[in-house]
């Protein structure tokens, strides 16, 4: 992502288990990453507490959950994590810069929903232009936010939805459906389109 940015670009990473924020500060160190900005929070709905627990699952840290978000029971060998808590929207007016993203990533098992929920005036002023999410019909439902809540959301930010089903879980690449208006809004030119990876 810094390598995507480097040209006068910025890359926001937003990471909630303490751990794995470590390693990532330890890369951006090591590799002399200056455009990026490591955040350790979970990200949320207003309506969340001032943190929440985590489920570290130490065998795959990048499929730790909220505690609850996952439809089974997690194993042995979990432990408990608790993190600080936060809004997209309350980063907006400590990091303004927000308003500017061309191309979004949300992958929080499960959190989606409630992290889109904290985000109302982000999707309303300055959605970004692309936006990678995973959508797990089973995660999203045992956060409490059904996936075709989640989907509504999405589409009422301007995304086009028509790829996204109610079941199984999938990663989802969505564009603004005014993508025209959407770049000239950044300043970014046509060429955007050919983010690789981008279907």
């Amino acid at each position: 992502a810094s390598f995507l940015a480097s040209r006068g670009g910025r890359v926001f990473s937003i990471e909630a288990m303490p751990s794995i924020a470590e390693h990532l500060r330890a890369g951006i160190v090591e590799n002399g990453l200056q455009n990026v900005d490591l955040y350790n929070y979970a990200i949320s709905d207003p309506s969340a507490k001032d943190d929440l627990v985590m489920a570290l699952q130490p065998w795959n840290k990048g499929g730790s959950a909220v505690e609850g978000n996952k439809p089974w029971t997690l194993t042995s060998g979990t432990t408990k994590v608790r993190v600080p808590l936060t809004t997209l929207d309350s980063m907006l007016d400590s990091e303004p810069e927000l308003r500017n993203v061309l191309v979004a990533k949300m992958d929080i098992e499960g959190n989606e929903g409630k992290a889109l929920k904290g985000a109302t005036r982000l999707l309303k002023e300055a959605p970004p232009c692309y936006l990678m999410i995973e959508l797990s019909a089973d995660f999203l439902g045992a956060a409490g936010t059904p996936i075709e809540e989640v989907t509504k959301l999405l589409g009422d930010a301007g995304y086009d939805v028509s790829a996204v089903h109610s079941y199984g879980i999938d990663t989802y690449r969505l564009q603004q459906k005014d993508l025209g208006a959407c770049l000239k809004r950044l300043g970014a030119s046509d060429v955007a389109v050919n983010i690789p990876g981008w279907r």
